[in-house]
């Protein structure tokens, strides 16, 4: 979180407000207003000026009161919203009491190497043609009803089902606005972009020099090269005997073939 102290011009009185300094800070309802701002206005300037009003809950009079060096310095304050890349450890939709469905845990810890193929499946889908059938089907691979047999302290929700993905998506579709929508798909690639720092040999720091294509760390495919790389190495058996398993624990074996087939090369090459 961070602070600001401003000085009300007309009045002045000093007063101190704080909010939040990364995504992480929010809730799962000033994300989905966040989201909801950025798609009312096309104007950066206006999305910051109701994106601090909502931070720092400041009405539109006490808006009007301020200087524009003050006006400045908050705008300043939600600079992180408009970074290009954003990488979030929270998963913050725990509970859709409407929809009676709960997330995955912060850091997407708890999902599946099956799951996270078919979420990426549909993520890749929805940016090509802006399908909202794919965005629904997203939400409802993420969000799931929960499992009330013998549940599981670490996932409550129920064990991934590809076959109810289209009939849960349909009833998002009808009772979930888009906003939301589009909140738990801004959560999902915040947090699986974090991926990309725990296994640094499967998702190498990109090549500033090289193009953006050839670099695994910046490609949106990044999956397509674990899955690949589980269909064909035998210490991971066949893609289905490991789908059900931690995708973590799954992506943690692939960093190390990928840096022992490096060490290798690298051995072979040294005694030419």
């Amino acid at each position: 979180m961070q602070t600001v102290t401003l000085t009300d011009r007309l009045r002045r009185r000093k007063f101190v407000l704080t909010g939040p300094d990364r995504y992480d800070d929010l809730d799962a309802g000033e994300l989905t207003k966040v989201i909801g701002i950025k798609r009312k206005y096309q104007d950066e300037f206006l999305q910051a000026r109701e994106i601090v009003a909502l931070f720092f809950g400041i009405k539109d009079d006490q808006l009007n009161r301020f200087t524009e060096y003050q006006l400045l310095q908050l705008e300043t304050t939600v600079e992180f919203t408009f970074e290009p890349v954003v990488k979030m450890d929270h998963w913050l939709f725990k509970h859709l009491p409407e929809l009676k469905l709960y997330g995955p845990g912060d850091e997407l810890e708890n999902i599946t190497f099956e799951e996270l193929m078919h979420a990426d499946q549909r993520l890749d889908q929805y940016k090509k043609t802006g399908d909202d059938v794919a965005l629904s089907e997203l939400v409802a691979v993420l969000m799931r009803p929960r499992r009330w047999f013998r549940p599981d302290p670490a996932d409550i929700r129920r064990p991934f089902n590809q076959h109810a993905i289209a009939r849960r998506a349909k009833k998002i579709r009808k009772k979930m606005d888009i906003a939301t929508q589009l909140a738990i798909h801004f959560n999902y690639v915040a947090c699986r972009s974090r991926m990309t720092d725990y296994f640094k040999n499967l998702f190498p720091d990109p090549d500033p020099d090289a193009p953006a294509k050839d670099n695994p760390a910046t490609n949106e495919n990044w999956l397509d090269v674990a899955i690949d790389l589980a269909s064909q190495d035998p210490v991971l058996g066949r893609l289905h005997d490991i789908e059900k398993d931690n995708a973590y624990l799954v992506l943690k074996v692939l960093d190390r073939v990928i840096r022992q087939q490096r060490e290798l090369q690298e051995y072979y090459e040294s005694l030419k």
